[in-house]
């Protein structure tokens, strides 16, 4: 983790975003009073957030860090595929900050972020195609889970959140089955971080509250937190490293064996040969 930057400031955060879009469909759609992107970004500015550059990407790559509002870069190929994974992690902060809980029980928790990722799943892979048009034809040259259902009138949302839940756990075809890994390796992530999965939940409660009442002053005592509280270390340069490690090693593994599918176009997989 360097380069770290905490932004308060609903302004910047904006602005921050508007800076890291690679195509002119995505900063179009965040400048557009009525666009997706732009719906998603004013609700994520809402909070503190902070970016940084990964330090270890064979680590920090796989390392889910917006669970407590910290965005990291990446650089892939295709720009299209950059944005998209920008605006999935964008959808994962917004919907986090809504259900913040220490006081819940962990297998309450695991299921909680394991929901936010199904949902955030389906409106980046989904939903995005139907809001942003043209945006398609610029994304992954194979079929995708969406193809089936562009080009014609939206099912309801449950509807389609129920469609794609069956997808994973019984898949019918090739795009599907590659879609079914992602549930249990869910499972294996949430299970890494049984130990200390409630600091993340009480520092990013603490933060809402103290938001509420002086941005700026939140800011500061969550990037301390960040930097200082997490277990950084100069040969650990990425918070909460226990974590971090023990689900790299699952996430390559997985990618290895075909659990899971490649990274498309993302020149982060460069850290699988590193390690």
């Amino acid at each position: 983790m360097r380069n770290l930057v905490v932004l308060h400031d609903p302004a910047d955060i904006t602005a921050h975003f508007l800076g890291l879009w690679q195509t002119d469909l995505f900063r179009e759609s965040q400048e557009d009073l009525y666009g997706y992107i732009r719906h998603w970004v004013s609700r994520v500015s809402q909070l503190p957030r902070a970016f940084f550059e990964m330090d270890r990407p064979e680590v920090e790559h796989a390392h889910f860090t917006v669970l407590y509002g910290a965005l990291h870069r990446r650089t892939y190929t295709n720009p299209y595929v950059h944005d998209l994974f920008v605006l999935h992690e964008m959808i994962h902060m917004v919907g986090l900050a809504e259900t913040y809980d220490p006081d819940c029980t962990f297998d309450q928790w695991a299921r909680k972020v394991i929901h936010n990722e199904e949902r955030t799943a389906l409106e980046s892979e989904l939903f995005v195609y139907f809001e942003i048009p043209n945006l398609r034809q610029h994304t992954f040259p194979f079929p995708i889970w969406a193809d089936q259902f562009l080009g014609r009138p939206m099912r309801p949302r449950m509807e389609l959140y129920g469609l794609r839940r069956q997808a994973m756990s019984m898949p019918r075809n090739d795009v599907e089955r590659q879609m079914a890994g992602y549930p249990h390796q869910n499972w294996q992530w949430a299970e890494v971080w049984r130990r200390r999965w409630q600091e993340p939940e009480c520092a990013m409660r603490r933060l809402v509250a103290e938001a509420a009442v002086d941005r700026r002053a939140a800011a500061a005592r969550y990037g301390q937190w960040l930097t200082e509280e997490t277990g950084m270390t100069p040969e650990r340069p990425y918070s909460f490293p226990d974590e971090a490690e023990a689900f790299a090693a699952i996430f390559w593994e997985n990618k290895s064996r075909g659990v899971i599918p490649p990274d498309t176009g993302s020149d982060s997989r460069a850290g699988l040969v590193a390690r």
